[in-house]
């Protein structure tokens, strides 16, 4: 959203009614070329309550050229050090478009890469997992194979099995997960 939308949001139709009040907000930038330019965050640093996720949504991966992936992550690596960035994320695995072989093992291999850099950087992991029950296991074993065990971890738009959720929650003391309102239409 621009930067002038988001002052419209302290009001939401509520405060009046409800004592609402907009504390804090998360964009979540997971498309190289809608990242903000230093200009836009400029902008942003100017409001307290704005806080970033930025990363390279699985989708984009399969569709990019290597150079542009590494040049994307070169600059992700820095626009991750700002104050202002609170997690790494949409990350994670997607098979939902169908890629193929190539592209999704170039999924896998910039997933490690990106879970490395969130631990490095000790910033919270924001997972995205579209696709067969065995995708989300694979996410899960690469989770556990590469964060500790106490690693903050939001499961975005969380799809998966009981069993699945039971084993995250086992391996994992801070994850949450995001629901759908796809699970209510049977579409996952």
């Amino acid at each position: 959203m621009g930067s002038g939308a988001f002052q419209d949001l302290d009001d939401l139709g509520s405060q009046s009614t409800y004592k609402t009040e907009l504390k804090y907000a998360i964009a979540n930038f997971v498309f190289p070329s809608a990242w903000p330019n230093s200009a836009q965050r400029s902008e942003f640093r100017k409001d307290n309550r704005l806080r970033f996720t930025i990363d390279i949504h699985p989708k984009i991966i399969s569709s990019s050229s290597t150079s542009s992936l590494e040049h994307n992550r070169t600059d992700l690596q820095n626009l991750l050090k700002s104050t202002k960035t609170v997690a790494v994320g949409e990350i994670g695995l997607d098979d939902s478009t169908n890629p193929s072989r190539r592209d999704f093992e170039r999924q896998i291999k910039y997933f490690r890469k990106q879970l490395y850099l969130a631990t490095e950087l000790n910033l919270t992991v924001v997972i995205h997992s579209r696709g067969k029950p065995s995708l989300h296991e694979h996410v899960l074993a690469t989770l556990s194979e590469i964060c500790k065990p106490d690693q903050l971890i939001h499961w975005h738009c969380f799809t998966c099995t009981t069993q699945l959720y039971s084993a995250a929650v086992s391996q994992f003391s801070n994850i949450v997960f995001g629901i759908t309102p796809f699970i209510l239409k049977d579409r996952y």
